[in-house]
Formats: structure tokens, sequence, C-alpha cells
């Protein structure tokens, strides 16, 4: 969306700057505050003390260095997350001004980088920042391995990726699979080695994630996981300390039927106060996502903005082909999936768009249905909905997040105009005291 100059569209940046100014405040705020009882904590504490289980490697890493050096994960677990964030936020917003979408996509909800400031104890002090990270060097990595036939391009790309299914099993959905996909399809490799040798290649990387989508743990692992963690915990928090607060521990002993009800329900069919059913809230969020990208140009100026869009739109609905099954069954929190899913879209159009321009290939499989969603939005009789108002009320107002599951009061708060509701509501309530 390309804004006119004017009063307007200062106050329009304006407001970007200020949500962008609270999200800062409230990683300030958070980081005054212990880490115990949050997600971040559980998920990064998840170790190998009760047998090999998903997800441990860095929770292993802390607890040696805790047990040798007395070294407070917290330190550890803040500290790299950080840097991290920071680190991503850098590498977002080059990324953006490279692939043509305008910089202030970089403080939207879902689409830009603040999502982590304002969670940071729900996903930017969990492994979220870090493994977008790994999502963004690996496919550099692989790039260059296509570009130039290095071999150490590709042995830093497949361990990036190990490292990355070691640290969490989700990163197979969004950070492997597109990538495994690029590189047995991919026209730019230019190198002739066929499946065999390419699957052979890959065998410690298949081995990584047969080894962790088989130990996902049970009741037992978690536990023992926990008291391993129990004399530290303790010290540091009180006697009050228990597995029930541990949600990423404790969820090892889940059952995996019982799982997948779970997120069933919680996805599509619980209801909110009005009685909407939680399918409605997803299926609305993800075509607002469509159309805020669709009011971007991107990066090849010969191509039209509609050939522009079925291109990067191909990539998108590629990804989250990949990820359906952490929409679906196996996930709950659209704060962190949308996340994974427009992030690693992004970075893949940046390095691997030029694929996607062409018609035919496995990779361009989603090409008529970007082509089928882009007829309808660029319809001659559609142009009002890229009139700057009505694209304003939608980022304001639509383009949200929720932790786990999407309600309309949880859309509302989520939203740009809901932080800033709060935020004055907050003033005047001190006001009046």
């Amino acid at each position: 969306m390309n804004f006119t100059k004017g009063f307007g569209t200062t106050l329009l940046y304006a407001v970007f700057f200020l949500y962008f100014i609270f999200s800062l405040l409230a990683l300030a705020t958070e980081l005054r505050n212990p880490l115990w009882g949050s997600d971040a904590l559980s998920e990064w504490l998840v170790n190998y003390q009760g047998g090999f289980v998903r997800r441990g490697f860095a929770g292993e890493i802390l607890f040696q260095l805790y047990s040798l050096f007395n070294i407070k994960p917290e330190i550890i677990i803040i500290s790299i997350s950080l840097i991290s964030m920071l680190w991503l936020s850098w590498i977002f917003i080059k990324t953006l001004a490279r692939v043509g979408i305008p910089l202030y996509y970089a403080v939207l909800p879902l689409v830009g980088v603040t999502i982590f400031y304002y969670h940071p104890h729900f996903s930017g002090f969990r492994k979220d920042p870090l493994l977008l990270l790994i999502v963004y060097y690996s496919l550099k990595h692989l790039f260059n391995f296509q570009k130039s036939k290095k071999i150490i391009s590709f042995i830093y790309w497949e361990m990036l990726l190990i490292l990355g299914v070691f640290l969490h099993e989700a990163f197979l959905f969004y950070g492997v699979l597109i990538q495994l996909a690029l590189f047995y399809f991919s026209a730019t490799a230019g190198i002739a080695i066929n499946w065999v040798k390419k699957s052979a290649m890959l065998l410690p990387l298949f081995i990584a994630i047969l080894a962790n989508f088989l130990n996902k743990g049970n009741e037992v692992v978690a536990e023992r996981i926990f008291n391993s963690w129990r004399p530290y915990l303790e010290s540091q928090y009180g006697n009050q300390v228990s597995i029930d607060k541990m949600l990423s521990i404790k969820a090892l002993g889940w059952k995996t039927i019982d799982t997948i009800k779970f997120h069933l329900d919680l996805n599509f069919f619980k209801t909110d106060n009005f009685g909407i059913p939680a399918a409605f809230f997803f299926i609305l969020i993800f075509f607002v996502v469509i159309y805020v990208f669709a009011n971007c140009k991107f990066k090849f100026k010969d191509l039209s903005q509609l050939d522009n869009f079925n291109i990067f739109l191909t990539i998108w609905l590629t990804v989250f082909v990949a990820m359906t099954p952490l929409f679906s069954v196996l996930s709950c929190d659209y704060l962190r999936l949308f996340a994974y899913l427009n992030f690693t879209a992004i970075f893949v159009y940046d390095r691997y768009a030029g694929i996607f321009s062409s018609d035919g290939g496995i990779l361009n499989t989603m090409k008529p249905i970007a082509r089928s969603v882009s007829s309808i939005l660029y319809h001659p009789r559609h142009k009002w909905i890229f009139h700057k108002f009505f694209f304003i009320i939608i980022i304001f107002l639509f383009l949200t997040y929720s932790p786990a599951g999407i309600e309309l009061d949880s859309a509302f708060t989520g939203s740009i105009f809901g932080k800033f509701y709060q935020k004055a509501n907050r003033l005047w309530e001190i006001l009046l005291h």
C-alpha cells in the first residue's frame, strides 16, 4: 500500500511507531518478572535426564552448565532470547527492504517482529526467534550450495536443520519441509544429483527427524525431567513449584489422541460468548493476512503487482501446506504459527522467488490456487478493498493474534487498535483515581 504524503500518512506512521515503543516497554516490563510458570522456561528446561526425548537438546546443555558451573539457566535463556530477537528484527527489516515489502510491516501483528516483544514470556523468551534465525541462515546456505556447489555450504545447511529439529520438533514443518522441497525440486541447483544420492546425503537429517519424533516422551520421562530441576527450581522459586506450572515438560506425558482432540476443539469447534466457533476467526485471520500481503509491490519491478503477488502467495500457500499439521492437530498457538508461516515465506521469497515465477514443476503446485485467490482480490469490481482507508481499518482491527485459539475478545485485544484501547483505558483509570 503506497500512502500519499500528508498529515494522514504522518499520523499513521506515528501510530506504528508508538505501537513499536509499546512493544519495547512491554519487553522491558517482562524482563523484571521471573520466568517461573511461563511456557518459555519450561520449554527450555526439557532435557535428557529422563532419557532421550524431543526438544531436549537445549535443556540438556543448560542442565550441564548449571551442574558443572552453577550458571543459572534463566541468564542464558534471556540472553539468547534478547540477542535472537534483536538479530532477527534486523535481518527481517533488511529482508523486507530487499523484497519490496513496506518497512512498517515489521511492526504489524502476525506479520512483523513486534509479536515477540509483546509476548516475551510466551514467544520471545521461547525458542522462536532463535529457530527463525536458523530458518534464515539454513536457507542462505542451501541457496549458496545450489549456486556455488561447495560441499561446505551443504554441511552447514544440514547441520542447521538438524539443530532446529533437536531444539523443537515443530521446526520440521516450517523449517525443514519447504527446504527439502527446494533441495529436491529446485531448478537453480544445476547439480546432477539423483534422488538416491540426495537422500543419502540427507541421511543424518532423516535420522535426527526420526529420533525426535519417535521419542515424544511420557509421564515418567516428564516427571524425571522435572525432578532433575526440582532442587534448583525450589531454591529459586520456593517449595510451591510443581510440574503443573511447567507446561512444556508436562505435555511430554500427554497422550497423542487426547492432544489431537484438544487442539481440534480449540482450533475449530470451541465457541466464544456469542456462540461463534473458533474456525470462523481462523479463516478470517487467514484471509486478512493474505489481503495485507496483497498490498505489497514486491521486488520484481518488471512484473505487475498481480504477478508478483502470485509468486509470493504460491510460496506462502506451499509453506502453509507443510505446516498444516501444526494448524490443525499438533498446535493451537496461532501467535507463533503465523509468525513461522510469514517469516519463512518471506525468507523463501527473498532467495527463491525466481523459481516460483514459472508455471511448471512440483514447487508451483499451489500456483493455480494462488491465481484463483488473486483473481478475486484484483478483480476490477473489488478495487475498493485496496483503498487506503479500508486497508488501515483492516490492519488496525483485524490483523490480530492470540496465544492459543482465536476468540472475539482476544482478537480485539490482540489488534493494534485493541492495544491502544487498553492503554487509553488504563490511563483513564489512573486519572480517575
